[in-house]
């Protein structure tokens, strides 16, 4: 255990006495210690993506906006329970392949289509 240095066998072990150390309370927290951010902060942080597919809509959050929008693509059809392959996105009527930057989407609409 970090707090009051006890050795454990397991990992579960050592995660359920963490929970309970007695030692926990005693230790101050760091004063160089990484800022919380706030539900507000967390959420804006995330880019909002909303797919139309028929009738079926999805609205997804991708937590880091500046990665490609790929893993909102594998996500969706994941969801619908259609291979990537077969779906064709667009966005304003250019086919996006994958590779551009969640940020650029924020709040915009991606049309999918079954190939």
């Amino acid at each position: 255990c970090t707090f009051c240095s006890q050795r454990l066998s397991t990992k579960a072990n050592l995660k359920r006495h963490v929970k309970r150390c007695p030692k926990k309370e005693e230790v101050e927290p760091k004063e160089n210690a990484e800022k919380v951010l706030d539900k507000d902060e967390v959420t804006s942080a995330r880019a909002r993506i909303k797919f139309v597919m028929g009738e079926t809509t999805l609205q997804l959050g991708q937590k880091d906006p500046n990665k490609t929008i790929l893993k909102s693509f594998r996500f969706f059809s994941k969801k619908v329970g259609v291979d990537m392959k077969f779906l064709c996105f667009k966005h304003k009527e250019s086919v996006l392949d994958g590779s551009e930057v969640a940020s650029e989407f924020d709040g915009m609409v991606i049309d999918v289509q079954k190939i």
